[in-house]
């Protein structure tokens, strides 16, 4: 069950997909609920079954996938620098709508592991012909 905050703003979400939106940024306090939106996300989204990945680099890293995935068992969570160092080494990865990222502390200009993330995600995409998908910060 999710909170109807939670379900308004993933419907907000999709709207804003629908309307051509590749990037949305969410800025809430601590405990708001920003994270919970994408097991919702993942729940609502009717589109095809394709998994979710929450990509992030928390120290808190393991408890928070614990949460996600009693929330939703078809949410992925993974690692930055575990997606980062995939697609650096010409490993595959699977197509998804939309990639979450939770907690991702952002470098300074090319030292940064997350601006590397999407250059990558944004070439790999355009490769494979997926278009792009939306990311959610």
């Amino acid at each position: 069950m999710h909170y109807p905050n939670i379900k308004n703003n993933v419907s907000k979400i999709l709207n804003r997909r629908n309307d051509g939106y590749n990037t949305i940024i969410c800025n809430a306090p601590c405990q708001s609920g920003k994270t919970d939106i994408v097991p919702c996300l993942q729940t609502e989204f009717k589109d095809g079954g394709n998994f979710i990945p929450i990509v992030s680099d928390n120290h808190l890293y393991d408890e928070n996938e614990r949460a996600i995935r009693e929330q939703n068992i078809q949410v992925r969570c993974e690692k930055l620098k575990d997606k980062l160092d995939i697609l650096e080494n010409g490993g595959e990865i699977s197509y998804s709508p939309f990639i979450a990222f939770d907690e991702v502390h952002v470098g300074q200009k090319e030292y940064s592991r997350f601006n590397a993330l999407i250059i990558n995600l944004n070439k790999y995409y355009k490769q494979k012909n997926w278009g792009r998908p939306l990311y959610i910060l």
